[in-house]
């Protein structure tokens, strides 16, 4: 997974192109980071919607979530020996 990574389209092509019924407002964002937030599809009574979500993997045992920003590299290579990166 890369580390990076921007969203700058206009909102109408982005409702055009994903098949949203909603959408919130969004600003270009040139440099998005793990742990921030990003939008996201989910299907809502009213259709599929874009809302905000957190980018990252939290496993379900981490006590912070800040544990996230480790995972975002995870390597399916050694899955079987590190469930996570410590």
């Amino acid at each position: 997974m890369c580390g990076r990574f921007y969203l700058d389209a206009r909102e109408d092509a982005l409702k055009a192109a994903l098949s949203l019924s909603a959408l919130p407002a969004l600003t270009p964002r040139y440099n998005i980071a793990p742990a921030q937030a990003i939008l996201g599809v989910v299907a809502g009574e009213e259709g599929r919607v874009g809302r905000g979500f957190r980018w990252g993997l939290i496993p379900s045992w981490a006590k912070d979530a800040k544990f996230g920003t480790r995972t975002i590299n995870a390597r399916v290579e050694t899955l079987a020996d590190k469930p996570a990166v410590l």
